[in-house]
């Protein structure tokens, strides 16, 4: 039987205005899936899909095939992290992991560009907290 670890991992729009009013980002989602169960330790794999306007953040091809992340330097969201919002008491030892992730589409037509990363952390069973990508 797979552990009991409950993460709630979502997109704070309400507190994220900031970011989600700019011209550049255009949203995203965060999903988890427990992948090892080792009795007192559990693997979880989070993993964090975002798309930007593709004029202001464009992938292509060669950034796609290098797994490369699209440039943000120019934006907050260079150096933003999946923090814990609540319950961190009972996160199991969860530390933040980056937000920057890694052209896996684009579409020029629709000015889209698409990034992904997925992380496994591994968390004490029966660990539940609240994550989010928070500005």
């Amino acid at each position: 039987m797979i552990g009991r670890v409950i993460i709630f991992a979502f997109f704070v729009l309400i507190l994220c205005v900031k970011i989600c009013l700019t011209s550049h980002f255009q949203g995203g989602t965060i999903t988890y899936k427990i992948v090892a169960d080792y009795g007192s330790t559990i693997s979880v794999m989070i993993t964090q899909t975002y798309m930007y306007k593709y004029s202001s953040v464009p992938c292509d091809n060669s950034l796609i095939a290098s797994q490369s992340s699209p440039n943000l330097t120019s934006y907050p969201d260079y150096t933003r992290t999946l923090i814990c919002i609540s319950n961190c008491g009972t996160s199991g030892g969860y530390s933040p992991i980056p937000v920057l992730s890694y052209c896996t589409d684009y579409s020029i037509p629709m000015d889209i560009s698409v990034t992904q990363r997925s992380d496994v952390v591994n968390l004490t069973n029966g660990s539940y907290f609240t994550v989010a990508y928070n500005a």
